[in-house]
């Protein structure tokens, strides 16, 4: 059930948004989204599947994202937390819940 609605979404996304979007990034994946991807990126368009990058939580995988996060945002702009150089303080997303809650 699921392909054929991968297929129509991408069908519809690379028609009328084909450089919508630059890169996804997708932070602490459950180790079953990559698999899923890896069933679902087979039918989609190479240039689509080079956007899209995939980290698990793991601490290889985390120096892997830090990696990318330079790349594309530069040392200088990710704040120290995420491995950059950056002294930024990221706002809370909710009184009373630390960042480390959601990461």
């Amino acid at each position: 059930k699921i392909l054929p609605f991968v297929k129509i979404v991408n069908k519809i996304a690379s028609t009328h948004y084909p450089e919508f979007v630059d890169q996804i990034i997708l932070c602490n994946a459950p180790s079953v989204f990559s698999f899923l991807w890896g069933l679902a990126s087979p039918i989609l368009d190479p240039v689509t599947r080079e956007k899209v990058k995939i980290f698990s939580y793991s601490k290889k995988e985390t120096e892997k994202l830090h990696q990318q996060l330079i790349k594309n945002i530069g040392a200088e702009n990710l704040p120290k937390e995420f491995g950059g150089q950056s002294d930024i303080q990221i706002p809370e997303p909710n009184p009373g819940k630390k960042k480390s809650d959601y990461y």
